[in-house]
């Protein structure tokens, strides 16, 4: 199976993705759409062990329910979170209020856990999904590299990269900006050259669109 069509990598591609989005300038249309994903992906998981009226709960809930407030809270959450388990050396954490350990054991993000009934009162207090959220990210990365889990150095979005070739970036606008400022930084002069050169030619391929005479 490629991985692209791999439900296991979907989900960790989503939660990576949901922790670079900015929720604060997102449009509605996306902010909607993103509202409905984080419904399978953050409390619906298949993986995770919910009792039925709990998810049939949650359905009838209103949309602001997972609004753009509540998203950013669990976003920050789940940042955090996962960050801490990252960067420590070898180790198993508890997560939650269950019987479950998620951490790095011998290279791999891994999860020990003994799940028999999970609810949280929601209602009485929202916040408390991040830590639905927490288990379900736990389960997406369980068995995952850690080495697949990367932090663009450009930008800082978190990116999913599991194969043999190398990279770096986590797109190739932030690979091109980087190439562009290494070579500033060796070459100045070289480089503003370069961009003149490039601006002249620019002018010279748009001047012959409109049958402007050019210099040279």
């Amino acid at each position: 199976m490629r991985q692209r069509d791999d439900p296991k990598i979907q989900a960790v591609r989503w939660f990576l993705e949901f922790l670079s989005e900015d929720f604060k300038t997102m449009s509605e249309v996306d902010l909607s759409r993103k509202m409905l994903e984080a419904q399978h992906y953050l409390i619906q998981s298949e993986q995770v062990v919910l009792r039925r009226d709990f998810i049939q709960d949650i359905r009838k809930r209103p949309k602001h329910y997972l609004g753009r407030d509540r998203l950013k809270h669990i976003q920050s959450s789940l940042r955090g979170f996962l960050e801490k388990r990252i960067t420590s050396p070898t180790s198993l954490f508890p997560v939650s209020k269950v019987d479950f350990l998620f951490g790095t054991l011998d290279g791999t993000l891994k999860v020990k856990y003994s799940l028999d009934d999970y609810l949280l009162d929601t209602k009485k207090d929202p916040s408390k999904l991040a830590h639905i959220a927490e288990l379900s990210l736990s389960l997406a990365v369980d068995g995952i590299p850690l080495e697949a889990i990367r932090i663009c150095p450009e930008c800082g979005r978190h990116f999913f990269h599991l194969s043999k070739k190398p990279r770096y970036y986590c797109s190739p606008t932030c690979t091109s900006r980087a190439i562009s400022r290494r070579r500033r930084q060796a070459n100045p002069e070289g480089y503003r050259a370069r961009q003149r050169e490039i601006m002249r030619k620019k002018y010279r391929e748009g001047a012959k669109k409109i049958g402007k005479p050019t210099k040279g």
